[in-house]
């Protein structure tokens, strides 16, 4: 009786760290869901709980990112902030490189922008070059290339 009520308590401990032994094979809903029921364990390895809490932050910077690059904001600075989070925790390189390369266009864009308003024709040619090195499309800098040229 002794050892079914030991097992009975450790069970549930046994259980948490099963599903957070492997952080990274499980989905970052399934991953957040694992974390919090570990939290509630007494006796859970403080450490597996530590790296899998790691892991669901990377996820969630990554996710976090993504969702910034792929909404198409104009607003580079929720890029950039989704960016560092990113970075802090040491997230996809690859990700990271793109959320930098989706700011760098954002910026030349709207350079250009500002540049075709203002009627500048230094500002103006300047935004250009930066556009084209930001591999923003031609068609995008048609517009503005005509202006320069008149």
């Amino acid at each position: 009786p002794d050892l079914i009520s030991r097992a009975a308590e450790l069970q549930p401990v046994v259980e948490a760290e099963f599903v957070l032994r492997e952080p990274r094979l499980l989905k970052r809903a399934a991953l957040r869901e694992a974390v919090i029921k570990a939290r509630k364990v007494a006796g859970v390895d403080q450490e597996t709980l530590a790296e899998a809490e790691q892991v669901l932050k990377v996820m969630e910077s990554e996710k976090a990112l993504k969702m910034a690059i792929e909404a198409a904001a104009r607003d580079t600075a929720q890029i950039e902030a989704a960016l560092l989070e990113a970075e802090a925790c040491g997230a996809n390189p690859a990700l990271i490189t793109r959320g930098r390369e989706r700011v760098t266009y954002l910026r030349a864009t709207l350079a250009v922008r500002a540049a075709e308003e203002s009627r500048d024709l230094g500002e103006l040619t300047r935004a250009i070059a930066e556009a084209e090195a930001a591999a923003v499309p031609p068609e995008k800098l048609a517009a503005a290339k005509k202006l320069r040229d008149r």
